[in-house]
């Protein structure tokens, strides 16, 4: 049996690759961004698991970062 972390982290690189490509679809770059990050962040939570906290908030910093200049490029 795999821990729930695993399968979560799964489903979110799933759900990310779906809104990343929604993204591209439809020439939303945020959206796109949003999606490859949440593929990213799916890996790590597949990966680390109990270290994933920390990965994870450093990661959405990121995230955030990009998104608030992709809104000032607008």
């Amino acid at each position: 049996m795999t821990k729930p972390s695993v399968n979560q982290g799964r489903w979110k690189q799933i759900r990310g690759r779906i809104k990343a490509a929604w993204g591209r679809l439809t020439h939303d770059e945020e959206l796109r961004v949003q999606g490859n990050a949440e593929v990213v962040l799916g890996a790590v939570e597949e990966r680390l698991g109990a270290e994933r906290h920390r990965a994870l908030s450093k990661l959405e910093d990121g995230v955030r970062a990009i998104s608030k200049r992709l809104r000032r490029a607008r």
